[in-house]
């Protein structure tokens, strides 16, 4: 377990990146923690992972997992319905 400085506080949020095959899910992800692009990736098989770390403030570290789901994998978001996997649900469309 990390060990935190005395009066900070940690946070930890995993977020799930899932969309259709081919239409940016790990360009955004590279992008946000790597500060960078390519527009040449390949295809990401099952599942990818990074983690971003932000300094909230002086007395709050929040660590972001982002979980890079393969395109063509089906999972339980796919359903309407709630499932044990997710409390949240955020959706974003792209014309």
């Amino acid at each position: 377990m990390r060990k935190q400085p005395p009066g900070q506080q940690e946070h930890l949020y995993k977020l799930l990146v899932i969309g259709d095959l081919g239409v940016g899910k790990t360009s955004i992800i590279k992008r946000y923690v790597h500060h960078n692009f390519s527009a040449h990736y390949r295809a990401t098989i099952g599942v990818d992972f990074a983690l971003k770390v932000l300094s909230w403030d002086s007395e709050t570290v929040v660590r972001l997992q982002l979980w890079d789901i393969a395109g063509d994998w089906k999972g339980p978001w796919r359903s309407s319905s709630p499932t044990p996997f997710s409390r949240r649900r955020l959706y974003a469309f792209s014309d």
